[in-house]
This record gives structure tokens, C-alpha cells and sequence, in this order.
């Protein structure tokens, strides 16, 4: 399923895609509006650190990092934040696309508009 970031988001004059690219940080950017929160956008370096190719991550749910030691409880403190639109830094194994395990510390944010309302996606 091909999933772009939508072209008419704008960040200042610029395509937010545009913006997103120029940043050299490892993220991805999730849609919790769509079907199963896919990501929507993926920073060079994730791709890098993880192994996989930007068509094998955009459209799907982050969860394709998680594997055995991947601490379920705090996988739940992650949907309970994003069901409401909450800031939450956690620490998870995940698993590259060769396997190997690798220390996650993730924030999920929500991205707000001018007036503090959650917009449809999370960084």
C-alpha cells in the first residue's frame, strides 16, 4: 500500500516531506488516523540503522521492529498514549531486519497545530 506524506502540509513554504528529509535525526512519521497507525515517512538514518528500504517500512505499522525480548507492557503504555494523543519516551529492544537487536529509546509525539489540538500525525 503505497502511502505518501500529504503533499499540501505545509511547513512554512515548504512541502513538509521536503522539511522532514532536511532533518538528520533518526524517526519515522506515523498516521493514527489511517488503518493501523502505518508510517508515513522515514528519515534516511532510520532506514540506515534498520536495514530495511523505505518501501518496506512506509505504509506499515512500526510493530515489524518488535520481536522476542520486545517488553510487551511498555508496547501497551504506547497505544494508550497515541489512543489519546500523548507524549511518551520509552525504552524497547527491537530487531533490525537482519535480527540483531538493538536498543530503542523512543518518544511518540504528537505533532499539534497553532491553537495546541493533535493534528493526524506522530513523530
Amino acid at each position: 500500500m503505497p502511502v505518501e506524506v500529504h503533499p499540501a502540509e505545509k511547513l512554512g513554504h515548504l512541502p513538509v516531506d521536503n522539511v522532514l528529509s532536511k532533518l538528520g535525526h533518526t524517526f519515522v512519521v506515523s498516521d493514527p488516523t489511517l488503518p493501523d497507525c502505518p508510517v508515513v515517512f522515514a528519515s534516511d538514518s532510520f532506514l540506515r540503522l534498520t536495514g530495511y528500504t523505505r518501501e518496506e517500512v512506509l505504509g506499515h505499522n512500526c510493530r515489524f521492529l518488535q520481536g522476542e525480548d520486545t517488553d510487551k507492557a511498555e508496547v501497551r503504555k504506547l497505544r494508550k498514549a497515541v489512543a489519546r494523543a500523548e507524549c511518551i519516551t520509552t525504552r524497547l529492544i527491537n530487531y533490525k531486519k537482519s535480527g540483531e537487536p538493538f536498543w530503542n529509546l523512543l518518544t511518540l509525539t504528537p505533532v499539534k497545530n497553532a491553537s495546541g489540538k493533535a493534528r493526524n500525525p506522530y513523530i
